[in-house]
């Protein structure tokens, strides 16, 4: 076991960044390379790989494995595989047409990705992605303008606190304290250790199917409402289990797990919704 608190922090702060980035990047190249009919829902893969990396965090810190004092070195260390398979096939992956296109100004190369992305016979497509491209660089050569002024024109502002709003409303949620805390949370709800892992295993495991099943659940009931209803329910449980784990001492086990699996439920559809609108 590491003696060294320096060494931790930095590995955090590393791995923070490096999460942030990826996590801000990875929506968008998906986005760019996807068709237009499934841009909406491209996003999703994002969501469903932190809840899938968090589930297999969860796999590994059980006791079972390596959630020990003397292994808890190899939990941590464990993603360094999966970073390694994923990134070996980093040459085979296209660029996106629309960086080609929109910042490099390449259209033959943009053309050429698209024709790799859509497979053969596609050239309507193609033409149909390269002319809503045209499109996008006319209207941004006639119209340019500063962040200053997007924050005084009304047509831009509300755009943009929506966009910045629910990203910072998704980070101040306390999902990161029900991720890191949830153990401590059901043992405080008066649970044994063991039992308490478990049920944190439990909650990954729904996080992980609501996740999966967002797309479904966004075609059928639209973005708007599901948004509204998933935030609402974060903060209803949320107050719910505060309010449990204080004031009713009876019932407090139960509520402890309930409420925990009703946030982490909504929050995983509630990350879908944002993600599928950028």
């Amino acid at each position: 076991m590491t003696n060294s608190v320096e060494m931790l922090l930095i590995g955090r702060f590393t791995i923070g960044v490096a999460a942030a980035i990826t996590y801000t990047v990875h929506p968008i190249y998906l986005l760019e390379i996807s068709p237009t009919h499934l841009r909406g829902s491209a996003a999703v893969f994002t969501s469903i790989g932190v809840t899938g990396g968090i589930f297999v965090g969860q796999i590994f810190s059980l006791q079972q494995v390596f959630g020990t004092e003397d292994l808890w070195e190899f939990a941590l260390s464990f993603y360094t595989v999966l970073v390694v398979v994923s990134f070996l096939p980093v040459y085979w992956y296209p660029e996106s047409p629309r960086w080609l296109y929109l910042m490099r100004q390449d259209e033959p190369a943009a053309r050429k990705e698209l024709q790799r992305l859509r497979g053969q016979n596609s050239d309507e497509c193609v033409n149909i992605e390269i002319a809503d491209m045209k499109e996008l660089v006319a209207y941004a050569s006639n119209e340019k303008i500063g962040f200053l002024a997007v924050v005084k024109n009304p047509e831009y502002l509300l755009p943009l606190v929506i966009c910045c709003s629910f990203p910072l409303c998704q980070q101040l949620s306390g999902i990161n304290a029900i991720f890191f805390y949830s153990v401590r949370i059901f043992m405080k709800g008066g649970f044994s250790l063991e039992i308490a892992t478990w049920m944190n295993f439990g909650a990954g495991i729904l996080n992980l199917i609501f996740a999966s099943v967002s797309p479904v659940m966004v075609q059928k009931f639209g973005r708007r409402p599901l948004m509204m209803f998933s935030a609402g329910g974060c903060g209803i449980s949320l107050f719910g289990m505060a309010f449990a784990l204080n004031y009713i001492v009876s019932i407090k086990k139960d509520a402890s797990f309930y409420y925990t699996c009703i946030y982490t439920d909504n929050f995983s559809t509630q990350l879908f919704v944002i993600q599928s609108h950028f």
